[in-house]
């Protein structure tokens, strides 16, 4: 059963947190915006990028 939910946490979480949890603001400001009757389907398409983006400029700081 352990090795079940660990695989289960690193399939969704994978290797950065940071970045599930922006995926997850991300989805959440989606769901929020289509609540106040607006067109929201570009949130994740945009966002999701610029996430990765600054998640990718995180680790590169940190390497250096």
């Amino acid at each position: 059963m352990k090795r079940v939910v660990s695989a289960v946490v690193g399939f969704l979480i994978g290797d950065d947190v940071w970045l599930a949890a922006a995926v997850l603001v991300l989805l959440a400001v989606t769901a929020a915006l289509v609540r106040l009757d607006v067109v929201a389907w570009w949130v994740l398409p945009l966002g999701t990028p610029a996430a990765v983006w600054l998640s990718v400029q995180r680790v590169a700081r940190g390497s250096r």
